[in-house]
């Protein structure tokens, strides 16, 4: 009698590590290497492409935020559906604590913030928030008072931004209307005319005498600061989403799926480089630069040559297909709903975006007698072949 023995089949797994959603669309800002994101009604606060704590309330939707931070404190500010503004200590980011809550007096929701440290005899830092219903509110912080209320007979705000050397506020809004509020005498400065569309930012020179608004009608107006008057426009042929200033008038121009350096002197475009999707917001640090996209993933961008030097996903959405590569299998390479390819080293978790297909890609295969070869086929009727190279994928043939 032949006894047949019963497969031995592991039912029993560990979980070694998990790539999850950290960014689906929305609020990003950045401090040193920390990404806080808004996502699901919380912030989420990202480190290399992990969630490593999480402001949130219960029953009480985030739905906009701001943050300031040091060596010695930092602090976030969230604004809530409830109208409920909350003020967060993450000077120890995995334990954050609300140290203060105080309520809005907004008719409509919070629709920007902004932190602005004073100097000199007006020491104390003060917030700025923006609502839907056209309104601009100032509150000392250090003080605990709200000091200012600016009306508008425009709606949604847009952009808040402090003058670094006066006291005085501009803020943009949805209808193209940019004002200038002096905050010693809670007085309209200037309303300031000139755009036709949603301001996306305005930015102040590091001297204080010149101002550069742009937004989605396409064009980026120069401001002599000093009078409050138009010094020029500059037609950049694309809606801007987000703009940094380098130096001088030198700025950086996040327009459709591409990032460009601009000198407003000449003015002229001096450089640009493709991001491989939809830029949706862009902010700035020291040597740095941050970008989100359409397809939900976190830029860290060299700003002397624009090369992408680090990029974390912020949501894979369906995973097609993976497969793994190189020798020992060191990295995976993942098929998602975009049509760049995701390929994670799996010693650090660090992924780098292999662009080239124009529709999503639908399945991957590597080479039995070389894993560090694979082919990957897409919606796009292409079958594209690759090579690893030094974490990266490099592809060798195309073909339709």
């Amino acid at each position: 009698k032949v006894v047949r023995m019963k497969p031995k089949v592991s039912t029993s797994f560990s979980c070694v590590k998990t790539v999850e959603s950290v960014y689906t669309g929305g609020q990003v800002e950045w401090f040193k290497d920390m990404a806080f994101t808004l996502a699901r009604g919380a912030v989420n606060v990202v480190r290399k492409g992990e969630v490593i704590s999480m402001l949130k309330e219960e029953e009480d939707q985030i739905i906009s935020f701001t943050l300031a931070g040091s060596d010695t404190e930092v602090t976030v500010v969230t604004a809530h559906k409830s109208g409920l503004v909350r003020i967060w200590d993450c000077l120890v980011v995995e334990q954050p604590k609300v140290i203060r809550t105080f309520r809005s007096i907004h008719s409509g929701a919070i629709s920007v913030l902004g932190l602005h440290t004073l100097s000199g005899s007006h020491s104390g830092t003060v917030l700025a928030t923006g609502g839907t219903e056209g309104t601009v509110k100032v509150w000392d912080l250090t003080s605990q008072y709200f000091t200012h209320n600016f009306r508008t007979s425009s709606t949604v705000c847009s952009s808040l931004t402090f003058h670094p050397h006066k006291l005085l506020l501009y803020g943009g809004f949805s209808t193209g209307g940019l004002f200038c509020w002096d905050l010693t005498n809670s007085k309209l400065v200037q309303s300031m005319e000139a755009h036709f569309s949603v301001v996306t930012a305005f930015s102040i020179t590091p001297c204080g005498l010149k101002g550069v608004s742009c937004g989605r009608d396409a064009v980026c107006v120069v401001w002599d600061l000093t009078s409050h008057s138009k010094v020029s426009t500059v037609p950049v042929f694309s809606p801007v989403e987000g703009m940094v200033m380098m130096d001088s008038l030198k700025v950086v121009l996040a327009t459709g799926d591409k990032l460009a350096v601009w000198d407003l002197n000449t003015p002229a475009k001096i450089s640009e480089a493709e991001m491989g999707c939809d830029v949706t917001s862009l902010r700035g640090q020291v040597d740095t630069l941050h970008c989100t996209t359409s397809d939900h993933n976190l830029l860290t961008i060299s700003q002397t040559n624009l090369a992408v030097t680090g990029c974390t996903v912020g949501n894979n959405d369906e995973v097609l297909d993976l497969v793994l590569m190189g020798e020992s299998n060191t990295h995976l390479a993942v098929a998602c709903n975009s049509p760049a390819i995701r390929l994670y080293s799996r010693d650090t978790w660090n992924c780098v975006l292999a662009t080239g297909h124009t529709d999503t890609v639908l399945c991957l295969a590597t080479c039995p007698g070389d894993t560090s070869i694979m082919a990957s086929g897409g919606k796009d009727k292409e079958v594209r072949v690759w090579r690893l190279e030094q974490d990266r994928l490099e592809c060798l043939v195309v073909g339709s």
